[in-house]
């Protein structure tokens, strides 16, 4: 991660540290350029996005009406990814859980959940924001959901349909459903 961040400190505005199985979603935005926009208010060095637990096995309601109408043949049944059978979760708060997007230039040693030991390398950067979850969200798409039995490292609200990932799919497949 630090080498990432040492490629990229003059290449890019905002360096993602994520899992491959999270994704940076933005709740009010149609991108992740316009929450940044929107969020991005100096000295901010590090922003923190909760943690979306995707759970269960029920489908995207657009994805489910596509496979039933075959209105789509680049989605195929027996093999939908993950992102696609998951329209429920929870949120789970806390540093320890939450993913980031920094400032590649404000900081020294980054961590897929904050940045370590607190050190910045600008003087002007020395905020960390936790975005607010009506702004954005990590969805994280674990294979399988596990409440973990440290209070810390539960669910932090209780379950509700969540299908703002619907909005991508045509990114991500080429189908306009």
């Amino acid at each position: 991660m630090t080498e990432c961040l040492w490629r990229n400190i003059y290449r890019v505005k905002y360096l993602g540290m994520n899992d491959a199985d999270e994704f940076f979603i933005p709740v009010q935005h149609k991108t992740i350029s316009e929450l940044m926009s929107d969020i991005d208010k100096a000295p901010t060095a590090t922003f923190g996005f909760p943690n979306f637990m995707m759970k269960g096995n029920e489908m995207l309601p657009k994805v489910a009406k596509a496979l039933s109408s075959n209105s789509c043949s680049e989605i195929k049944n027996d093999s939908l990814p993950i992102y696609y059978t998951r329209s429920k979760g929870c949120v789970v708060r806390g540093w320890y859980i939450q993913k980031v997007i920094f400032r590649p230039e404000a900081i020294y040693i980054p961590w897929v959940h904050s940045i370590i030991n607190r050190q910045w390398r600008m003087a002007d950067y020395r905020e960390e924001l936790v975005v607010p979850e009506d702004k954005g969200l990590s969805y994280h798409f674990r294979n399988k959901f596990y409440n973990r039995k440290d209070k810390a490292r539960q669910c932090s609200t209780p379950d509700y349909e969540a299908t703002v990932i619907e909005r991508y799919i045509k990114a991500v497949s080429g189908c306009d459903i």
